[in-house]
């Protein structure tokens, strides 16, 4: 949730959701970075602090944005639900998503995110999800299994396998279990370097070069399969995947995508298998 201009007296009124409620300017935030070498540093950390600091909401800065943090029940269910049309996803979210997301769910607005959560929306009903405990309950019994005698470990990743299993069973009717090692690594892996991304210099150069293009665009009326459009659309993932990291995100989205392909390829060729998410796209 994002506002072109900071409030000059340290305050942005609130309006609608009652006139004695207040978002304040979090302090730390001088200099061109704003509040980015903080979240960088200990995202936990900047995340326990807001939640401290803000019981209502808290304006943050970046070189492209300043953000207002929500910490109010109210205004949430205003944002999330009665003006959920007046705002979109974050660009930042959308990028450091892009490689592993796509259009999806997580990173779609406007109609073709209607469209997505409506074909959606059947299996995630009370009494859907109801069918899916067993399969939820043998998941989190196996995964049990693997850490009796175990002192220490890893929750990331065991919670990444444990989700992948239950995923698997309950909406693609796949048995992830044996691969999650494999497939829960590569999800570690993509999902470690979004967060990394989260903010970094890196997204931050994508979404301002966007953001000039866009502007650009615009304002000589360009089409989007003009040079300018195209380099605008190119700029909505990385330009290169550079360095151990970046190839290591590379290998990850290729064993991932290898491995939908796989569930996909097979449920074509069984299409009667099971009435599952899958099934729906």
């Amino acid at each position: 949730m994002s506002a072109a201009n900071s409030p000059s007296n340290g305050k942005a009124s609130t309006g609608s959701v009652g006139a004695k409620k207040e978002a304040v300017i979090l302090s730390g935030g001088d200099g061109f970075l704003g509040h980015i070498p903080l979240v960088n540093a200990d995202k936990l950390a900047f995340v326990e602090r807001v939640a401290r600091e803000a019981n209502y909401a808290v304006w943050i800065q970046s070189p492209f944005a300043k953000s207002l943090l929500v910490n109010d029940v109210g205004l949430l269910h205003q944002v999330l639900v009665e003006k959920a049309k007046s705002f979109t996803k974050s660009p930042i979210v959308k990028f450091s998503l892009g490689p592993l997301a796509g259009e999806g769910l997580f990173t779609s607005d406007g109609e073709l995110w209607r469209r997505q959560r409506k074909i959606m929306a059947p299996l995630f009903q009370p009494n859907a999800l109801l069918h899916y405990v067993p399969d939820m309950v043998a998941s989190t019994e196996r995964a049990l299994a693997t850490w009796k005698g175990k002192t220490e470990i890893e929750a990331a990743t065991e919670m990444t396998r444990l989700t992948m299993g239950i995923a698997g069973k309950t909406l693609f009717d796949a048995d992830t279990f044996s691969d999650a090692d494999e497939v829960g690594e590569a999800l570690t892996v993509a999902l470690d370097w979004a967060n990394s991304q989260a903010p970094s210099l890196f997204s931050i150069g994508h979404v301002v070069g966007q953001r000039l293009l866009r502007g650009m665009r615009e304002r000589f009326s360009l089409s989007e399969t003009s040079v300018v459009g195209r380099a605008e659309v190119r700029l909505r993932s990385p330009l290169v995947l550079a360095g151990k990291k970046g190839k290591e995100l590379a290998h990850a989205i290729a064993l991932l995508d290898a491995y939908v392909q796989r569930m996909i390829d097979s449920r074509r060729s069984n299409p009667e298998l099971k009435k599952d998410l899958l099934a729906h796209l």
